[in-house]
């Protein structure tokens, strides 16, 4: 048997379906005929059981490190996410220099990591981040678990948007160890959490407890273009080589067997000479698969592919991609709001980690050695109630601006405003503000307070307008007037 072969039967059966689906589904699943019938004890009636859950996770993983169109696809997701990374703009210097402490904090460090945490999100479809609050500083330490570790997730039976602990296993025995769930970050201060863990999940419904990763619905199509693009390269080799066939006209079996034994059968090399009669003739035989176009196949395997992780074909590779400009344009449109949901996703994990972080710093006074922006200087200081506690996370655009589409758009609204204030159906302020909010919030141009334009300089404007075009009429009149007089004298 080949390695790879062998490789992939020992790892990724045919039937990954079969692994993965619930219970009652599709057959050869369990070992007892009647599992259906029964109520697992650690995943609610909307989930995968534990080992079909770990099943999952490990085909999923596999498939993430040696498939290139799981590992690309998943990759554009979180760059499209995280791109060149995050930053926060804090009112206060001492938030500011919290957020560097937080996000730059070694072993975690947020900052050189971020593409880590999200793949592990992608992949497992939960992401819990375990952390310890220092009762002396209000510092936060945070680590990572292993999602295969958690044996159960505990909701509020009231309200299944509650998250309340994880189980962890502990060992190859039955104990478990518990770890609290923050999700409200005063919630958690008012009840002393110092011990706990930030967990999200992904792909699932509300209703139902443990979170799937990305691959889940497309494991069987990446094993099955996997396995073909393995047997299209070995079909490829074979019909590379080639066999001599040798005619002996007339020779008897026993004859054929001596020729072949003779050195006279020996290939010839290449660029060598070779006599013989009419009577033997030499034939290089290629070998004929019979085999059809391929292409269709794998099209219709990636395109599944590709569905599956919600991003065009185009954004993979260019092969068979039979698109226009403007169509791959509009095939953007979707998944770019797709991809702007789970970025905001994103930011509310990390937003909530750095309210408890906040709330920690405050609660315990924690010291700071901020700088001063202005002059560059360490001035320090406790962070307590009166410190400013705003901040704004920025995230890379998901959708790239088109300045040439956005300023031809820019000009017929212009144009239109211009005829709707001639026709009195909108005010001067109204135009002011339509323009200038299309010019922040779609071509992500930011104009300066100092610069932005309101009522006061609109009016201030037209007066000035008015007033130099008095000006003007009076220069004219008293032109004319000089003009007249002077014909007069003449």
């Amino acid at each position: 048997m080949k390695l790879m072969e062998a490789v992939s039967q020992a790892i990724i059966p045919a039937k990954l379906r079969e692994d993965v689906s619930p219970e009652g589904w599709g057959y050869g699943v369990d070992p007892d005929d009647d599992s259906y019938l029964y109520r697992s004890l650690t995943s609610g009636p909307r989930d995968l059981s534990q080992f079909k859950r770990e099943r999952a996770a490990n085909v999923s993983y596999y498939l993430w490190l040696t498939n290139p169109y799981a590992k690309r696809g998943l990759d554009i997701i979180a760059d499209f996410i995280i791109g060149g990374g995050i930053t926060c703009e804090a009112q206060d210097s001492k938030i500011q220099w919290l957020w560097e402490q937080f996000w730059f904090g070694k072993p975690w460090s947020f900052e050189t990591r971020l593409s880590d945490y999200i793949d592990m999100l992608n992949l497992f479809g939960e992401l819990p981040i375990p952390f310890t609050v220092n009762t002396q500083n209000g510092q936060l330490t945070y680590s990572i678990i292993d999602p295969l570790k958690i044996q159960k997730v505990n909701f509020n039976p009231d309200n299944y948007l509650e998250m309340k602990s994880i189980e962890l296993k502990k060992g190859t025995g039955a104990e478990t160890t518990t770890l609290l769930i923050v999700n409200d970050a005063e919630k958690a201060l008012k009840e002393n959490v110092t011990t706990g863990v930030f967990f999200w999940q992904i792909n699932k419904i509300i209703n139902a407890e443990r979170g799937n990763g990305c691959l889940n619905a497309t494991i069987d199509i990446l094993s099955s273009l996997d396995d073909f693009l393995f047997a299209e390269l070995e079909r490829a080799m074979l019909l590379r080589n080639f066999v001599w066939d040798v005619t002996l006209e007339g020779e008897k079996q026993e004859g054929i067997k001596d020729f072949l034994k003779s050195e006279e059968a020996a290939p010839p090399k290449p660029g060598s000479l070779r006599a013989h009669n009419e009577k033997v003739v030499w034939n290089a035989v290629s070998p004929d698969l019979k085999a059809s176009d391929t292409s269709s196949l794998f099209n219709i395997l990636f395109n599944t592919v590709a569905v599956g992780l919600g991003i065009p074909e185009h954004w993979i590779v260019t092969y068979g991609a039979d698109l226009s400009r403007a169509v791959g344009r509009e095939m953007n449109e979707p998944v770019f709001k797709r991809l702007e949901h789970k970025q905001k996703y994103v930011k509310a994990m990390f937003e909530l980690m750095f309210d408890f972080e906040i709330a920690n710093a405050v609660k315990y006074g924690r010291e700071t050695q901020a700088i001063d922006p202005k002059t560059s200087k360490v001035i320090g200081g406790k962070i307590d109630k009166s410190t400013d506690k705003t901040y704004v996370l920025k995230f890379p655009e998901v959708s790239p601006k088109n300045l040439n589409e956005l300023s031809d758009i820019l000009q017929k609204l212009v144009t239109s405003l211009g005829l709707a204030r001639m026709n009195d159906w909108v005010s001067d302020a109204a135009c002011s503000n339509i323009i200038q909010g299309f010019v922040e919030s779609e071509m992500g141009i930011e104009i300066p307070d100092d610069a932005r334009v309101g009522i006061e300089d609109i009016e201030q404007s037209k007066e000035n307008r008015r007033q130099k075009e008095q000006e003007e009429m009076e220069r004219r009149y008293e032109m004319a007037m000089a003009n007249a007089k002077q014909v007069n004298n003449e």
